[in-house]
């Protein structure tokens, strides 16, 4: 059995993570009274490349590993990352302002966010299939990606 693959589902996932984040920054700008940021130094996350790509290869692992075990699990994971990922979002934001928190998040998230959907239709799609070269091709991808982002994530994105 082939697995057929669907760009604009793919895409569908990628931009239904970005509903909870989106939520909370509307929130943040029309109720909060202060989303400009604290007086406070911004928050800076000094973490090393090498933990960056651990715990985004440890996700990307989980998610397509959970689409063996049933096809709803890795969009389990997937959203609960979402939610994750707007936590940390409105810290930062009632921390360093709104535009500070988009800036350092947006030219590495977005390509990793576009890797954890490819994994996450991937594992949603090769329940009971086995992994061809066009699978595997999609997967390494994937991969490829979760890595330029670490990359972008460690040394382009504290430049700004």
């Amino acid at each position: 059995m082939s697995m057929t693959f669907s760009f604009q589902q793919i895409g569908k996932i990628f931009l239904s993570f970005w509903f909870a984040p989106a939520l909370l920054l509307i929130i943040s700008i029309f109720v909060l009274q202060d989303h400009s940021g604290s007086s406070q130094a911004p928050l800076e996350n000094e973490v090393g490349l090498w933990t960056i790509i651990s715990r985004n290869v440890t996700v990307y692992a989980a998610i397509f590993l959970l689409g063996f075990l049933h096809k709803t699990l890795p969009f389990i994971l997937y959203y609960y990352n979402s939610v994750v990922f707007a936590f940390y979002l409105s810290v930062s934001i009632e921390t360093n302002g709104t535009i500070y928190s988009l800036i350092k998040v947006l030219p590495h998230g977005i390509l990793e966010i576009l890797s954890f959907a490819l994994i996450t239709y991937l594992a949603y799609q090769i329940k009971n299939t086995k992994l061809r070269k066009k699978e595997s091709i999609y997967l390494v991808s994937g991969l490829v990606m979760l890595l330029a982002a670490a990359c972008i994530e460690r040394y382009i994105s504290p430049m700004f």
